[in-house]
């Protein structure tokens, strides 16, 4: 059905379902003879049952379809070489010295980050100690934490700070200060 609309006539005739009642509205407010030639109406019909083709809207659907693809992968490669990891030493404290003098330490190593880290070198005041060095190699997955005890390497006196530094595999560093008991 073809609706005809009229912008420039009174309120009346705003929408009519046929051309005739649109014609005998016009001829009563203007009272002049009006006529709509065969080729406007068809022309008009046709512009309003035009649309896309089915190919095109096909191509369109997949074309919005690859692009989201795209967009997801994008994202997830991004976020793979966006990874990090970051170690926290939550606690760490001195429960006190061994039979020889050594100080034992506790502490609790978190991976707060989003990559695994792996342990590989312990320091105690900026030497290597090999008895930590044994309790800490570990990696750590993202969101896991450890606890550990171990026994210095070396003796200390009471009272003394020891700066006690954990070194990863991709060379970051955590330091953290105790105190001899």
């Amino acid at each position: 059905m073809f609706y005809f609309y009229l912008c420039i006539v009174p309120h009346e005739i705003s929408k009519c379902s046929s051309i005739s009642q649109n014609l005998i509205l016009l001829n009563l407010l203007l009272s002049k003879p009006l006529t709509l030639t065969h080729t406007w109406h068809c022309k008009l019909r046709r512009l309003n049952r035009r649309g896309i083709s089915p190919v095109i809207a096909t191509i369109i659907i997949v074309a919005v379809a690859i692009a989201i693809a795209v967009a997801f992968w994008v994202v997830g490669i991004a976020g793979l070489f966006t990874r990090y990891e970051k170690l926290e030493i939550s606690y760490i404290y001195c429960s006190g010295k061994d039979t020889s003098g050594r100080p034992i330490i506790v502490l609790q190593v978190k991976n707060t980050g989003s990559a695994t880290a792996t342990i590989d070198e312990v320091f105690i005041n900026g030497v290597p100690d090999a008895n930590a060095k044994v309790a800490l190699t570990t990696s750590l997955s993202p969101g896991g934490s450890i606890v550990k005890t171990f026994t210095c390497a070396s003796s200390h006196a009471s009272g003394a700070t020891l700066e006690v530094k954990i070194h990863t595999a991709s060379g970051q560093e955590y330091y953290k200060a105790v105190v001899v008991p």
